[in-house]
């Protein structure tokens, strides 16, 4: 047996074919297209040759393709032995265990994503509902989406299991103010310094949804913050002399947005109040929510500010 292949169906001289195991034994044998036991008898239903099990139908040949067995799916490669993992089959894909059995509602590959397949075994894409919920999968790949979603106009919210809610929107007329606005990225600032509010957007032109919506401080009476269409310029990790601000970004000249007032230790709040007039003209924010948009705001967003 040396040189043997392993684990696969070999052609001997005769033309028959043989299992060759992974030790180099040859087991079931097909013999002018029917299946035969070593032994020579010929067993129909489940049988197992050593690496593999394969099913025989009663007129001896190997099942291959979709078959229902026990009222269960099941898909056979051409050789007999059971697919397993994903299998694109007729334009849509389906997912087997390693006996072959077709797979239905909610599997997680390993160090994969969430997937779900109908009761038909396809896998579902899109907007799908399971147990009262709303969940999303990927139009092309299928996986479910977690975290942020913005569909249709609205903004969606998943945590780790995927059941999307949508995110409510506290300040509707700054959301249909926005819609006329451009901003050069994906990303809109709006601060209306009239009631302290502070909201960012995802989208473009005509189809921002709102991402985050706060309170903030701005200008102090004779120190107002400008008004007007500025773009987000450069930022840095925190400033100040005899105090400390953190995580700033540029709205236009000395004009920032950044943090809370901070002693000069930087950890001590000097001052934590939001939704007032308190400030030199910069804009203050919750410093979990400066450091977001430092984070995630890019060069460029348009701030719109009145």
């Amino acid at each position: 047996t040396e040189g043997l292949a392993r684990k696969q169906w070999v052609t001997l001289p005769n033309g028959d074919k043989a299992w060759a195991t992974q030790e180099g034994s040859l087991t079931g044998r097909i013999i002018n297209g029917e299946f035969f036991a070593a032994d020579g008898s010929q067993p129909t239903g489940k049988v197992d040759l050593g690496d593999i099990v394969v099913y025989v139908s009663e007129d001896h040949k190997l099942l291959t393709g979709w078959q229902k067995i026990d009222g269960k799916d099941y898909f056979f490669n051409d050789d007999g032995r059971p697919a397993s993992g994903w299998l694109n089959y007729g334009g849509s894909w389906y997912f087997l265990d390693s006996n072959g059995l077709m797979q239905t509602g909610w599997v997680h590959p390993s160090g994969s994503y969430w997937y779900h397949l109908a009761a038909n075994g396809k896998m579902d894409t899109g907007w799908i509902k399971d147990g009262g919920k709303d969940y999303y999968l990927d139009p092309t790949s299928g996986a479910m989406k977690t975290g942020y979603l913005s569909w249709g106009g609205k903004l969606y919210h998943a945590d780790s299991d995927g059941a999307m809610y949508e995110a409510p929107c506290y300040y509707p007329d700054m959301l249909r103010y926005a819609q006329n606005i451009y901003s050069a990225t994906r990303w809109l600032i709006q601060i209306d310094t009239h009631q302290n509010r502070f909201a960012v957007y995802y989208g473009s032109y005509g189809n921002w949804v709102p991402w985050h919506e706060w309170y903030c401080t701005t200008g102090a009476p004779g120190m107002w913050t400008p008004h007007g269409q500025f773009t987000a310029g450069m930022k840095g990790l925190y400033f100040g002399s005899g105090y400390r601000c953190w995580y700033y970004t540029q709205i236009s000249g000395e004009y920032l947005i950044h943090s809370i007032l901070y002693n000069s230790d930087g950890y001590t709040v000097r001052d934590g109040r939001l939704g007032y007039h308190g400030s030199h003209g910069c804009v203050r924010l919750a410093t979990e929510n400066a450091k977001w948009v430092y984070n995630n705001i890019p060069y460029g967003t348009k701030i719109y500010i009145w």
